[in-house]
């Protein structure tokens, strides 16, 4: 089967050029997902973008379709995170 796939931009990596919303409360400049995470709602702000930014909904119609493969982008800070909790679990 070949890959018929998209990138879904502006899920864990924030994106203000696709989504607004979650700059709302952020830190200024208020241009990066840094300045979402320091702002006063942050988590309250990440946890209602992350959970319904892309709904089930949106799996079906993808899937309708022809997608077969979804791109989801990261941060590197999330993986540096990442990284540190593997550590610490091994040690």
């Amino acid at each position: 089967m070949m890959p018929n796939s998209l990138f879904a931009g502006s899920w864990f990596v924030l994106e203000r050029w696709i989504s607004e919303s979650p700059f709302k409360h952020a830190k200024p400049p208020g241009q990066s997902d840094l300045d979402v995470a320091h702002g006063p709602h942050a988590k309250t702000t990440l946890e209602h973008h992350w959970d319904t930014w892309i709904q089930e909904s949106d799996w079906d119609w993808l899937v309708e379709q022809g997608i077969n493969c979804v791109k989801i982008p990261v941060s590197q800070q999330l993986l540096q995170y990442l990284q540190v909790c593997s550590d610490a679990l091994a040690n």
